[in-house]
């Protein structure tokens, strides 16, 4: 089994840890968690991701105040020395451009079964697999109904934590209450367009497209290497709504409406 490893959230659990520790300490709790999570999943292969700064980041790109909220949040005093313990010992790679995240979606999903997911990132679980909670102890296995009704469900709530807005008056009760039921994407994303035009009377029709737009492409995990950011071209009605909005739109957005038979393939 193919182990994949959150290496961020090692690095900052065990550095938060052991701000009053010496090294030596932070490098055995390292050792510690890292072995707890590869006898927790039997894994015989392993990989560990870290992500990229916050510079190179392709989102920070798309929406500059993302995670603009975490500016001033305090690094761990062993956070270099961890770092580079990690690239150095455990063999952890920079996920260059993007996200810990990221990599460990492609990867999962490119492992067609035969790899588990090790992380506490709830956002993770829009990735359909096996997933390991290293510090609950909890494996689940996520489908691929439950992971994209996990993605729509957060584009209603955000994430505060990324400084994403949601939908206003939206949480996840409401959220989960207005996709119940539904299966297809289409539908989901259809219910989502709808809640943010009830909740957000005065907002244009264009200003809730271009939050809808934006908050898809900041939450969506990549789950292929070549995979474009994430777009509108599969739902009518948002077509439909985006026709008389298209003039005001940048042209790489303009050129994913394509048909739904066209994104389909």
């Amino acid at each position: 089994m193919l182990c994949l490893i959150d290496g961020d959230i090692v690095l900052h659990r065990v550095g938060y840890t052991t701000d009053n520790d010496p090294e030596w300490v932070a490098k055995a709790r390292c050792d510690e968690m890292m072995d707890g999570i590869l006898t927790a999943t039997g894994a015989d292969e392993f990989r560990v991701y870290l992500s990229d700064s916050r510079e190179n980041n392709f989102r920070r790109h798309i929406y500059p105040l993302y995670k603009a909220n975490r500016k001033d949040q305090k690094r761990p005093v062993h956070y270099i020395f961890l770092k580079n313990y990690l690239k150095e010992n455990w063999g952890a790679m920079v996920s260059y451009g993007m996200e810990a995240d990221d990599s460990l979606g492609i990867d999962l999903t490119e492992a067609k079964g035969n790899a588990i997911l090790c992380s506490i990132d709830k956002d993770l679980l829009q990735v359909p697999g096996r997933h390991y909670n290293f510090v609950k102890g909890e494996m689940i296995d996520i489908d691929p109904k439950e992971g994209i009704t996990r993605f729509y469900t957060q584009m209603l709530v955000g994430d505060t934590s990324d400084n994403i807005r949601g939908c206003r008056g939206i949480g996840p009760k409401k959220a989960e209450k207005a996709l119940e039921g539904l299966v297809e994407e289409t539908d989901l994303l259809e219910a989502v367009y709808n809640l943010y035009e009830q909740q957000e009377k005065d907002k244009s029709t264009e200003e809730i497209l271009q939050h809808i737009l934006l908050i898809g492409r900041l939450l969506k995990i990549k789950t292929s290497e070549m995979e474009p950011l994430w777009n509108f071209s599969r739902l009518p009605i948002i077509q439909e709504a985006f026709a008389a909005s298209t003039h005001h739109m940048p042209e790489e957005d303009i050129q994913y409406m394509e048909p739904i038979s066209a994104a389909r393939g």
